[in-house]
């Protein structure tokens, strides 16, 4: 099911693994955001915002960089019905590596 409201999936840790999954989201939140940075793998999910105000469908250090690492997307899907749709990372490069993204999305880094 689609979040209720605020994230569909928030994580403050210094490291965060997504495998195997569907994160969809209302259009409060981010689909997925890892406030604190930190090294984040994705793999193998699907991530998808539907339209409405809120364009970050994933964002990496949205309360600070307290954690160092890196934001990793491996042979997964990100799609957002919005234009453009944000990747967002204050903290690190992103990579995407063997990712589909929808060809609205746009990634934001440092």
């Amino acid at each position: 099911e689609r979040a209720q409201g605020g994230h569909a999936f928030k994580s403050r840790c210094r490291t965060s693994v997504i495998e195997g999954s569907t994160l969809r989201d209302n259009t409060v939140g981010d689909a997925a955001e890892f406030s604190y940075g930190g090294a984040v793998t994705i793999r193998d999910s699907v991530i998808s915002q539907p339209d409405g105000p809120n364009g970050n469908v994933v964002r990496h250090g949205a309360e600070g960089c307290r954690h160092a690492g890196s934001l990793t997307f491996v042979n997964g899907t990100v799609l957002s019905s919005r234009t453009p749709g944000y990747i967002r990372s204050a903290c690190a490069a992103v990579d995407v590596n063997g990712t589909e993204l929808s060809e609205n999305i746009e990634i934001a880094q440092p």
